[in-house]
């Protein structure tokens, strides 16, 4: 943080805060990719339905993130342009 700083000066944190964002979304996503109840089913051989994806498919991924993009990004601007 202390190398943005000085580019950045009083909008450092909400644009760290931002890209923290934007960098754990993916990482969130593809945490719930893990077949956990294929696990749980190979563990006690019951089915299990946890885990796998929210969509199952990629482009139904990807519009939900462009989608969440597009309402993100306006929000962010607008805390940012009340904080000055």
């Amino acid at each position: 943080m202390e190398v943005i700083r000085p580019a950045l000066k009083e909008n450092t944190d909400p644009f760290c805060l931002f890209c923290g964002r934007c960098f754990s979304f993916p990482f969130l996503q593809s945490a719930w990719a893990i077949p956990f109840g294929e696990i749980l089913t190979l563990v006690d051989h019951k089915p299990s339905h946890l885990g796998g994806t929210a969509t199952g498919n990629i482009m139904t991924t990807m519009a939900l993130a462009i989608c969440a993009l597009v309402v993100i990004t306006p929000a962010e601007s607008c805390r940012w342009r009340d904080r000055s």
